[in-house]
């Protein structure tokens, strides 16, 4: 099973860690579980940082399977970066508050 199909099947609750808890103790599974934990946090922050002023957003394809967000906090004099997947950006894209936050900081969504 690909990774987007766990993620897809986890979004849409037909996979939880309590009663599919044979499931997740592959570790493959288990990594899959995090990593959408760690993308939806991200879809989070992204959205959050339209709110809030003084953070910028910018992203980079940096090659083909990799997308590189960077958050400039200026007030902090702070960056924080995540590089991405090429599927974990496409699964975080699919929520349009994400694409509307994008479009806020005049970052085009690139198509699959």
């Amino acid at each position: 099973m690909q990774l987007i199909e766990i993620w897809e099947k986890i979004e849409n609750k037909q996979l939880s860690r309590n009663r599919h808890f044979g499931f997740f103790a592959q570790p493959h599974h288990y990594r899959a579980l995090k990593l959408y934990r760690y993308l939806k946090n991200l879809s989070k922050w992204i959205i959050q940082a339209v709110e809030k002023d003084g953070i910028d957003l910018s992203i980079i394809h940096a090659d083909n399977n990799y997308y590189e967000i960077t958050f400039n906090m200026s007030a902090l004099k702070n960056r924080w970066i995540s590089y991405l997947p090429q599927d974990g950006f496409q699964f975080i894209v699919r929520d349009q508050a994400v694409k509307a936050a994008f479009k806020r900081f005049n970052i085009s969504v690139p198509e699959r």
